[in-house]
């Protein structure tokens, strides 16, 4: 984007995005963090080190139903994390695929379970070099402007959220809540 920022505002916006923990956020920083190379280095090292404490925070009772799981949707793909933490996230969706398939198998399958395994298979696309793309829930090409890529986060989450069970939602804010109380 041509733009370059003093290292104190570069220090106000990474200690505002650990304040905030959104892996939106922190993935918008990780590519703003390209034009300077120490301070992609830090970047990357730092949202790595945030990325692998949300995974290991998810239980695996419910992986979709967690906050840290927009973690694995927004960084699943990205090129720049260690090969151990992507191998995490590889692990969280084939966990979620296999208890997709146990559910949606039989004469009446359940539409949530449904639903799992094609998201699943979504995560889990491969290109013709059988790396995964650039592109998914977030577009580490680059290819979408960033006003695209708002949008398409926030109709996204929107979307999620939208068909959260009442069930679901009371775990979720449960969850949460839960979490506050640990920290």
């Amino acid at each position: 984007y041509g733009i370059s920022l003093d290292a104190i505002t570069e220090r106000i916006i990474l200690d505002k995005a650990t304040t905030d923990n959104n892996p939106i956020t922190w993935a918008n920083i990780m590519l703003y963090s390209k034009y300077y190379e120490p301070f992609r280095l830090e970047v990357e090292e730092l949202v790595g080190n945030v990325v692998e404490r949300q995974l290991d925070r998810m239980s695996d009772s419910d992986y979709m139903m967690q906050i840290e799981f927009w973690y694995v949707l927004v960084f699943h793909n990205c090129p720049r994390l260690k090969a151990s933490i992507q191998d995490k996230t590889t692990t969280i969706i084939d966990s979620i695929e296999a208890k997709a398939n146990t559910a949606a198998s039989g004469t009446n399958p359940k539409p949530s379970a449904i639903a799992s395994q094609m998201l699943c298979s979504f995560l889990k696309q491969q290109s013709t070099n059988g790396k995964k793309p650039l592109e998914s829930f977030y577009d580490w090409n680059e290819n979408r402007s960033i006003s695209e890529q708002i949008t398409y986060r926030t109709v996204s989450y929107t979307h999620l959220r939208a068909h959260e069970t009442p069930e679901h939602l009371v775990c979720r804010l449960l969850l949460e809540k839960k979490k506050k109380k640990k920290k």
